[in-house]
């Protein structure tokens, strides 16, 4: 059938002009109030994101110092108190307005009676065959703290890294550890002198460090480990431990820890307001033992947030720190910081 439409008449089947049009208009409208709340989206993410990164970058130069206090009956007669400096997680990593200097004076604004080390002071490639570990920044830190306050260091995953990987390395690191006067703990204990506090430094091998993603899971501590590597702990005494990774609390208290020192963690990295952290460097995420005080039995533990970062470089509401820990005989008064 011819449907040619003679001029003036309307076909029943068609759109008329001005519809089109206007449906077109509308479309384009659309399209812009579209593109305009997502460029606002994109605006919004962009910000947000450089505000976090400067966040992170001024983080990383700050140094908060953090107060605990344990309580004990075990302290000898004519002790009341013993204060501790714990620090861990250096990295071998200083910003640029830090300087060794700097962390020292924190220290001495607190007057400690010894200073504890909780390992990775350094840094040492996973990935090469024969690693070479980054420790200049992290040699000048102590040597500034060892002429002053006795030091115990307990080793963690890259110190262990070291010496598995680089033997020599290790060795030559230590030597200059102990040409500190620095008290180096690798499964052995030592007495903060005048005091009756032991500290004893347990090594974990790689296996307990395994990466688990996304689940709540570590690599189970065999029975009786920790005895089997610094021998039976004297529980008359107060004994401290320093175990890298923060997992085995219920483990350290059974061989006779009264207070338990960990790193490891960073924080969490990304520290969340109800103080877990966002994620650890086992891909696991949002544990509360990312840093803070926990307690199992009677033993208590101390998660320090460390000083430097590593890997992923980024602190947000998770500044660097100086844990001080009173050690208090429980007939004292309450500590004031």
């Amino acid at each position: 059938m011819d449907r040619t439409i003679a001029s003036g008449a309307v076909d029943s089947g068609s759109i008329p002009l001005g519809d089109v049009a206007e449906r077109r208009a509308c479309m384009c409208m659309r399209a812009v109030f579209l593109w305009d709340d997502m460029g606002l989206f994109i605006a919004i993410i962009m910000f947000l994101a450089a505000f976090l990164l400067l966040r992170s970058e001024w983080e990383k130069v700050q140094l908060k110092t953090d107060h605990y206090e344990v309580r004990t009956d075990k302290l000898p007669e004519g002790v009341s108190k013993v204060r501790l400096v714990f620090v861990s997680d250096l990295h071998d990593y200083m910003p640029a307005r830090h300087t060794p200097e700097m962390i020292t004076k924190a220290i001495d604004l607190v007057k400690p009676d010894a200073v504890i080390l909780g390992g990775d002071m350094i840094t040492v490639s996973k990935s090469e065959r024969v690693p070479r570990p980054e420790t200049k920044t992290a040699l000048s830190v102590i040597s500034s703290i060892a002429g002053k306050y006795p030091v115990f260091y307990g080793e963690g995953n890259h110190e262990t890294r070291l010496m598995e990987k680089n033997p020599e390395g290790y060795a030559s690191y230590v030597s200059e550890i102990f040409s500190m006067g620095v008290r180096y703990l690798r499964d052995t204990g030592a007495e903060i002198p005048g005091t009756g506090v032991q500290v004893y430094g347990v090594n974990l091998s790689d296996d307990f460090y395994g990466r688990f993603p996304g689940i709540e899971k570590k690599y189970e501590m065999p029975e009786r480990y920790i005895e089997g590597a610094i021998g039976e702990a004297d529980r008359k005494n107060f004994n401290v431990f320093l175990i890298h990774i923060p997992l085995y609390l219920e483990e350290a208290e059974k061989a006779g820890a009264d207070l338990v020192l960990s790193g490891h963690y960073h924080g969490g990295t990304v520290r969340l307001p109800d103080g877990r952290g966002l994620m650890t460097p086992q891909y696991q995420f949002f544990k509360k033992e990312c840093s803070g005080e926990f307690t199992y039995g009677k033993a208590k533990m101390i998660v320090g947030r460390g000083l430097g970062t590593h890997s992923i470089k980024i602190r947000i509401n998770d500044l660097p720190q100086i844990a001080v820990v009173d050690i208090t005989d429980e007939g004292t008064s309450k500590v004031q910081n």
